[in-house]
């Protein structure tokens, strides 16, 4: 992380992706499990047990290789482990902050965060525990670097 900062600036928050993501992958294959019980019931146990170990796998990389950061400046998304993807934000850039949020990730607090910059530019952060929290660091820093250059 420190290889993206630059030189004076501070990190004001890091968020991780929410522990829901794990959910995703059992609530799947309990599903396909239901709906082809009748077809093949004892073999298909251990198949389901097979792709559920590896969609917890899946998650677990995920969870462990996905940040999400505010520095001063901006905000920063790293997503991956061998193969990397970093997208960054200047928060000067940034026109609005958008956050979407399910029933469940109303009462599990997490949900789907949009930045949405100058031109084409929107930074999305999917499954953010604590989305409000972020936006309302991300609004305060915004706000503080408005009044900084009006002054």
């Amino acid at each position: 992380m420190k290889n993206n900062l630059q030189s004076g600036e501070e990190v004001i928050n890091k968020s991780k992706v929410h522990w829901v993501i794990f959910l995703n992958p059992f609530f799947i294959l309990s599903l396909i499990m239901i709906a082809t019980s009748n077809i093949s019931p004892f073999g298909f146990h251990y198949l389901f047990v097979v792709l559920l170990i590896f969609g917890f796998l899946f998650g677990l990389v995920n969870y462990l290789t996905t940040e999400y950061i505010l520095t001063n400046n901006k905000i920063i998304k790293k997503i991956g482990f061998i193969q990397r993807d970093i997208q960054e934000l200047k928060l000067e850039n940034i026109e609005s902050i958008q956050i979407s949020q399910s029933i469940l990730g109303r009462m599990l607090n997490y949900g789907h965060l949009y930045c949405i910059g100058i031109g084409s530019s929107t930074l999305v952060i999917y499954n953010i525990n604590k989305p409000a929290e972020f936006k309302e660091n991300l609004d305060q820093k915004i706000n503080s670097l408005k009044n900084n250059k009006s002054k």
